[in-house]
């Protein structure tokens, strides 16, 4: 018999792992695009701290896009898009805001290929590399977990 146990936790994973060795510990699309999300907000967040001293506020570049960052990238349009990436440039010039978004679509496009009906091994392999390597290279905390 064949158990798989959904999990996002590392905690209940390790727990499920120990207690049902045998089981098959999966993580759905939702849930990973949840972590990718939670890992740019935790970054803008630290960002702003860091630079202001305080919470974000209206007048602040990253907070007023703050929305924008969570969305899927193909819904935006071209106008919403260059707003948001000129707030990440002016609110991070070293560009750790814009590599914590860039990580999150990596991630999506990856995960975009289970609806494509089987598609090529090859191409999931390189999208793999392609997010793994992104979040290695980035020297960003909230990318490496």
């Amino acid at each position: 018999m064949l158990t798989c146990i959904e999990s996002a936790s590392a905690t209940y994973a390790r727990a499920a792992r120990i207690a049902l060795p045998h089981a098959i510990v999966v993580v759905d699309r939702f849930h990973l695009v949840h972590l990718a999300n939670k890992a740019v907000t935790e970054y803008r967040r630290e960002l702003t701290w860091a630079t202001r001293g305080r919470r974000g506020r209206k007048v602040d570049p990253e907070w007023a896009q703050r929305n924008r960052l969570l969305r899927a990238g193909e819904t935006l349009t071209a106008e919403e898009a260059a707003k948001m990436h000129d707030a990440m440039r002016t609110a991070d010039p070293s560009g750790g805001l814009e590599k914590c978004w860039q990580a999150k679509e990596l991630l999506r496009n990856l995960l975009s290929l289970a609806r494509a009906g089987g598609p090529d091994r090859s191409l999931i392999w390189q999208r793999l590399t392609d997010f793994y390597m992104h979040c290695a290279d980035s020297e960003i905390a909230q990318l490496r977990r």
